[in-house]
């Protein structure tokens, strides 16, 4: 039994039939592609805000005994740290996304 190079590129391109056809299955796709992302948002948001949580708790307990030793009031210590939440999350951003896409994948 020979086959010839007609068959094969006919067969080859046959569109897989799994009950889904033309437009239903890109919505298919594009409801599902929508689906994993936003999982996968959400859990890297997620590990973004216990990695800056972490930064902070541990940054204010290394920096309290400056704070009190300048007797700087307690306003002045919280502009500090909200000064410094754009650099915390710069760094953060890429152990969030390792963190949220090993989570996601396990």
């Amino acid at each position: 039994m020979q086959i010839s190079t007609a068959d094969l590129n006919s067969e080859i391109s046959k569109p897989h039939d799994l009950g889904i056809q033309g437009s239903e299955r890109v919505i298919a796709m594009r409801v599902l592609s929508r689906y994993i992302i936003l999982e996968l948002i959400k859990i890297i948001a997620i590990c973004l805000g216990v990695v800056i949580a972490l930064y902070l708790v541990i940054d204010f307990f290394e920096r309290i005994d400056d704070f009190l030793e300048a007797k700087l009031p307690l306003s002045l210590a919280l502009r500090y740290f909200l000064l410094k939440l754009p650099l915390i999350v710069q760094q953060g951003i890429p152990m969030a996304v390792l963190m949220g896409t090993l989570i996601a994948w396990v």
